[in-house]
């Protein structure tokens, strides 16, 4: 069934029966909530020039997001103390934090409305501008969501409901000290509390690199402080594109093991999968291997090219996702 083509407040409410099938459809398949309940659908429509969602790009990296929690949830539910981690490694601008780090969320909240989720990234700042959507979803205010119509508000005012922590008002278990929400640095860390959830989003940047030497240091060391912040059980996402050959993708995949590899080949035949590895990965590169886009809606060929041409090194990694190479590099001896 395709949605209509229109968002919810251009239009009559659709009959409760077509409401209902809707909340049932959102709920049981994330790519479908990722256009409806949360309004990618609807922003498209209501702005064709940013029409970014693209079923041949996107849904299969939406049915493997998918596929991943519900298999966390499988564990869960049989009391397997076995973490689920998860490295989406696609290229800037791809759409992996709308999917990932602020839809893919909340789904997991809807699924699940008593646990905790920890959003995380280079600076507090970052964290909040990422959390700071999933909040307009859940009170209503994003006018191209349909979740409040679907679900209700989750909006409490009762509860906790700032710009860094939020306690929806879905949450049963009211008497849990982590919140539905919150939000860690690279420098702050996560101190006393022990969510189920965590997305670690682009925690490097070129400004950040230029400003501190160690800065990959660092961002290394934060991450394998979380590990026992976080449950045993618990749920935990890379989102990020690459920086540099010694980056968290390239510390920790060989460190911890690759357990599955999905999207496109790995680069240099890297990463090879280990059954006893610990992350899962799905892996994208803004050109095939006939040199052409793999997003030509978004990033047409010859802007790549150009790209590429202009900014050599910062173009292998962002948009390749294989730092330390690229065809208009300087030769080093």
């Amino acid at each position: 069934m395709q949605p209509a083509a229109t968002s919810k407040s251009q239009v009559e409410w659709p009959l409760d029966a077509e409401r209902e099938l809707w909340r049932h459809f959102c709920a049981k398949d994330f790519w479908w909530f990722l256009r409806i309940a949360w309004g990618v659908e609807w922003y498209m429509k209501n702005d064709p020039s940013n029409a970014w969602l693209v079923p041949r790009l996107h849904q299969p990296i939406a049915d493997w997001l998918q596929a991943r929690v519900e298999q966390w949830e499988a564990n869960r539910a049989t009391g397997t103390k076995k973490r689920t981690k998860v490295a989406l490694i696609i290229p800037r601008s791809f759409g992996k934090t709308v999917i990932g780090t602020k839809a893919l969320t909340l789904w997991a909240q809807l699924r699940n409305p008593d646990i905790s989720s920890f959003i995380g990234s280079e600076t507090a700042t970052k964290a909040i501008d990422f959390l700071y959507p999933i909040k307009l979803v859940m009170e209503g205010t994003d006018p191209n969501a349909w979740f409040v119509w679907l679900y209700g508000t989750w909006h409490n005012p009762d509860r906790p409901w700032s710009a860094t922590k939020l306690v929806h008002g879905a949450r049963r278990s009211t008497a849990r000290s982590e919140a539905s929400f919150d939000t860690w640095a690279v420098e702050g860390g996560i101190t006393g509390d022990h969510p189920d959830w965590g997305v670690f989003d682009d925690p490097l940047s070129e400004e950040k690199l230029k400003e501190s030497g160690t800065w990959i240091y660092t961002v290394n060391q934060s991450l394998a402080a979380l590990r026992p912040a976080f449950r045993t059980d618990s749920f935990f996402m890379l989102s990020l594109t690459r920086y540099r050959d010694n980056d968290v993708v390239g510390t920790y995949l060989p460190l911890e093991g690759v357990k599955s590899w999905s999207g496109m080949d790995p680069p240099n035949g890297q990463f090879e999968p280990k059954p006893d590895g610990e992350w899962d990965v799905y892996f994208l590169q803004s050109l095939d291997g006939a040199g052409e886009s793999i997003f030509p809606e978004i990033w047409p060929t010859p802007e790549l090219r150009k790209y590429e041409e202009t900014r050599p090194i910062e173009f292998a990694a962002q948009m390749m996702n294989e730092p330390g190479s690229g065809e208009h590099m300087a030769l080093t001896s």
